[in-house]
């Protein structure tokens, strides 16, 4: 929840200030956590940093005439290297290698086309997807492995303690703006004359997400998380 929103919160803000100077960026996440596989989900995940490594990395390793690999190594490849580009860790390139083989296994069993026109199916995928990429973030977020090792064992603890229900309270408050930003963002993307939507419309959105900010929001000096890559 923390690395979605604090990632996809200032791409908006660069989108959204760029646009006070007449610049249209491109958007950078379309409903990620909706793939319903792990090659749709970097699809729609950090876009202008996959396109770069897919044209200047995957496309010259795999169309090389002197040394080509395969598709599949390609792809391993390429993730381990977006794990390195992250930080010098063993984590981070962990994270990229968990991803390059999941692409893989993805792509050399054909898992993506399983039951493609099934909604049950549709959905069974998205949650599979959605659980596989949280935990990729143990890499992404533990100090080491030990570290990771535990957090991943504390996983198949289900007893419920104090702490929990003030947890599950912060994740619905802050389920109430994330699902307004998801609609704000199809909003706009969907027509470049920002849709349907009233000049009166669009203002009661700004204002409300100003009075949303002002209770969620926390004071002092706080750096976006993805602010150290």
């Amino acid at each position: 929840m923390q690395i979605f929103c604090d990632f996809s919160a200032y791409t908006d803000i660069a989108i959204g200030s760029a646009l006070l100077f007449g610049i249209r960026l491109v958007q950078n996440f379309q409903d990620p956590f909706y793939a319903t596989s792990i090659r749709q989900f970097w699809s729609k995940w950090h876009i202008s940093l996959t396109s770069w490594f897919t044209d200047y990395i995957y496309f010259p390793l795999c169309l090389n005439r002197k040394f080509r690999v395969s598709p599949v190594a390609g792809i391993i490849i390429v993730f381990t290297i977006s794990g390195f580009w992250h930080g010098a860790s063993w984590m981070f390139i962990a994270w990229g290698t968990y991803h390059g083989l999941l692409l893989a296994v993805e792509q050399v069993f054909g898992l993506e086309r399983l039951g493609s026109k099934n909604n049950l199916v549709i959905w069974v995928k998205r949650l599979v997807v959605f659980q596989l990429v949280a935990l990729s973030w143990l890499f992404f977020r533990s100090k080491d492995f030990s570290q990771g090792w535990e957090i991943f064992l504390r996983l198949g603890n289900f007893n419920v303690y104090p702490s929990d229900y003030y947890s599950a309270f912060i994740l619905i408050c802050c389920a109430v703006p994330l699902l307004l930003s998801f609609s704000v963002r199809k909003l706009y993307y969907a027509d470049s004359r920002h849709g349907s939507i009233s000049i009166i419309g669009w203002n009661l959105i700004g204002w409300l997400g100003i009075f949303l900010t002002m209770i969620f929001g926390v004071d002092g000096s706080r750096e976006f998380y993805y602010f150290q890559f």
